[in-house]
């Protein structure tokens, strides 16, 4: 299935490219996603690495994930620009009530519906039948580009979840 997906800075990113995937605790509405990507471009735009610029873009997908990008051969992501790039999401977070940074909950696609649970909740989920071994998972612990496009939107058997299967 397509991940609907938004990219608002589209220089191409190598393979190798980093990647931070930041989900929503909830699904950003019209008006918060274009609050988001005015400061997401302003940022991105303004993002060292020990003083040198960082190639680097954005992309929003399912109106819940806001996925960074920096490609490390123009200049390597430096603590201080990861804890940068924390701090705003962490304010951008406060100014819509929005947090980026739970990673309890789990999100989901059943059927046409994407769906955010509780991780504790997957072996009852299972059992019930609601998921299966073949739900879609959106895993936010991609680490670069090429995991990000092979593995972000996985089958349940192929995340870390599958621990809970049978």
């Amino acid at each position: 299935m397509m991940i609907e997906q938004l990219t608002y800075k589209t220089e191409p990113m190598p393979h190798r490219a980093r990647v931070w995937v930041y989900k929503a605790s909830r699904p950003l509405n019209e008006s918060e996603m274009e609050f988001c990507i005015k400061h997401l471009e302003t940022f991105i735009g303004e993002w060292t690495s020990h003083g040198a610029s960082m190639a680097a873009g954005f992309t929003i997908i399912e109106d819940r994930f806001l996925v960074l990008m920096a490609d490390e051969d123009q200049a390597k992501a430096s603590g201080c620009s990861i804890d940068s790039s924390v701090h705003f999401l962490q304010a951008l977070g406060k100014e819509l009530n929005i947090d980026f940074f739970d990673r309890m909950h789990v999100v989901l696609r059943v059927g046409d519906e994407v769906k955010e649970v509780h991780f504790n909740h997957i072996p009852t989920l299972l059992a019930q039948g609601t998921i299966t071994a073949e739900t879609l998972v959106y895993d936010t612990l991609v680490a670069n580009k090429a995991d990000f496009d092979s593995r972000f939107e996985a089958p349940l058997r192929a995340t870390w979840l599958s621990r809970y299967l049978n």
